[in-house]
């Protein structure tokens, strides 16, 4: 039994980079003090190798994937546009497998104008008819977008914009509302509009505690160098405080009941974007992790267990941890297809649930509480 037998995958999401020209508030990359990015996310970043983009690429337009669909530039703390190839990545898919809808999301604030526009030009001269789109996530005006989107410049906004537009390239507008930007909604739209793009408005605002609190703060150099000099484990990151709920749930797994998978940029595959957020925490000192006097899977009602230990608890096994599993790695020999019949990626499903109710508290939060709400 496949956790997602690869013949019905339908989605493929990729983080390309983990790097990312914001620190937008809330985003694990962020230190909201400060502004800029945590030390142990700017020691971690890295871009997808040139024999990676080949693994990727042969594994999209591998022929057993019958039913792929789609596949989206996305993740967990990279911008897409800031791998120096993702032009060429989108072109190459594009020409070897012209059926697959490719989806770029992006903040659209960094000087890429030269990136865009080839893509434009391999459209508007090349293949009219070319499945790439563009969501460009822009969460108010010039006064009020980088306030959470910080060190987003609204000048390369704009001139992004003038390049798709240039070569009628598909982008949407992607704007959260915030309640210092909720004014502007109809002024965005209506621009969104003049530019021939479409408008997308997520009411249902992430993070407006954190928002309100951080959103004036500018970055701060003295202090991040000062909370280097000090720094220590953030074992808090790490940790969700799930309530005791006596409930019956049937959970259902959003990701893998829309044939979804995760793939990020060192090109391990995870079940699910919220997954694979732990990649970066293994990069982190394990043996603090593991050993902290008040970390223990035991005791289920202690609201301080963490969702990294929890995953390893439920998938290693004893020579090995989840992330060194060689079989969850693309390769020139195991491409995604291969992932997905492979012994850990078939284990998954049996590992997740029990008596239809999830295992794990990542699980209970985002799929039961946030997709199934």
């Amino acid at each position: 039994m496949y956790y997602i037998d690869p013949h019905d995958l339908e989605y493929v999401q990729w983080e390309p980079t983990s790097f990312c020209n914001a620190n937008c508030i809330g985003c694990p990359r962020t230190d909201n003090e400060t502004m800029l990015t945590k030390p142990y996310i700017a020691k971690f970043q890295r871009h997808a190798s040139e024999p990676q983009i080949k693994y990727f690429i042969d594994s999209i337009v591998d022929e057993r994937l019958v039913n792929l669909k789609t596949v989206q530039y996305n993740g967990n703390i990279g911008d897409a546009m800031m791998h120096p190839n993702i032009d060429d990545i989108l072109i190459a898919i594009s020409k070897r497998r012209p059926n697959i809808h490719q989806i770029v999301h992006t903040n659209g604030g960094g000087p890429w104008a030269k990136k865009f526009a080839k893509i434009g030009e391999y459209i508007s001269k090349e293949n009219p008819d070319a499945n790439i789109a563009f969501t460009f996530s822009i969460d108010g005006l010039e006064d009020t977008n980088d306030m959470y989107r910080k060190n987003v410049q609204w000048k390369h906004i704009i001139n992004n914009s003038k390049v798709l537009r240039e070569h009628n390239v598909r982008v949407k507008w992607r704007m959260i509302k915030f309640n210092h930007n909720a004014h502007q909604v109809e002024q965005a739209k209506q621009l969104a509009t003049s530019w021939g793009w479409e408008f997308d408005l997520n009411q249902e605002t992430f993070g407006q505690e954190l928002v309100d609190i951080y959103k004036d703060n500018k970055a701060n150099t003295d202090l991040y160098k000062e909370k280097i000099k000090n720094f220590h484990l953030e074992f808090e990151d790490m940790f969700y405080k799930y309530p005791k709920n006596n409930n019956k749930f049937t959970d259902s797994c959003y990701w893998q009941k829309n044939n979804s998978i995760q793939i990020v940029s060192d090109m391990t595959v995870w079940p699910c974007c919220w997954t694979s957020h732990f990649h970066f925490y293994y990069g982190q000192d394990n043996e603090k992790i593991w050993n902290k006097d008040n970390v223990t899977i035991k005791d289920l009602m202690n609201p301080k267990i963490p969702m990294l230990k929890q995953w390893e608890e439920l998938f290693n096994s004893e020579s090995k941890n989840y992330y060194e599993s060689p079989d969850i790695r693309i390769d020139e020999k195991n491409l995604l297809y291969n992932v997905l019949v492979g012994k850990t990626f078939t284990s998954i499903g049996k590992k997740l649930k029990y008596n239809n109710e999830f295992n794990l508290d990542i699980c209970k939060n985002y799929c039961r509480h946030y997709h199934n709400r």
